[in-house]
């Protein structure tokens, strides 16, 4: 059985997909250096140049969480998954199909903190039915935090060049996808991502992305 990576953050974009393989220092400079959307020209440059052998499905994903909740060497908090097992629970991302084993590994070297889950069979939804006749049968990787949403806790808000840049990658995966499809990725994303509550400096205060909004 074939197995892909799950991507339901930084992953999602295609640019931070790009440079986590190429070149992981353009993201530190990007943090530092970047204007709106925060993503620098060369990394733009280097994804048109690339050859686009990877394949980015956008997909909900049951059984799992998704907290602001993972503080940033950078500042501010970026995002981390729980497995509770429930089916109510979901999160949106992208299935990433292609990698060779030594670009999953640099890869994953970019992700200390979190912890690898193999799922044999996930319950999975795709947001394009043509995906799901070529993926109906695969197993994923996630890199997951292995506590209850219960016991985490952040006193700081969400990293925003980080959670830009995600929003950025999505508009990005407009070169494959419709801007129907994105646009629901998008709403989704929105409403199943929790961050701490405007207002709150309780470290437990978690409410959507989408109820902050309003």
């Amino acid at each position: 059985m074939e197995s892909l990576l799950f991507g339901y953050g930084s992953l999602i974009s295609p640019i931070d997909l790009l440079s986590k393989i190429q070149n992981p220092d353009e993201l530190s400079d990007a943090y530092k250096t970047a204007g709106e959307p925060y993503v620098l020209e060369c990394e733009l440059d280097e994804w048109k140049k690339s050859d686009q052998t990877l394949r980015q499905i956008p997909v909900k994903l049951y059984g799992f969480q998704r907290y602001y909740s993972k503080p940033s060497v950078r500042g501010g908090a970026v995002l981390e998954a729980v497995h509770t097992g429930n089916q109510d629970d979901w999160i949106n991302g992208v299935l990433i199909d292609g990698l060779t084993r030594n670009q999953y590994d640099r890869i994953a070297s970019t992700e200390p903190g979190y912890n690898k889950l193999e799922i044999k069979h996930p319950c999975i939804k795709f947001y394009n039915g043509k995906d799901q006749q070529a993926y109906n049968d695969v197993a994923i990787e996630i890199f997951v935090r292995t506590v209850s949403p219960s016991d985490l806790t952040i006193d700081v808000q969400r990293n925003e060049i980080y959670h830009q840049r995600i929003k950025f990658g999505i508009r990005l995966l407009e070169e494959v996808y419709d801007t129907e499809i994105l646009s629901k990725f998008l709403h989704d994303f929105q409403e199943s991502t929790y961050e701490l509550k405007n207002g709150f400096e309780e470290q437990n205060q978690f409410v959507t992305i989408k109820d902050n909004n309003q």
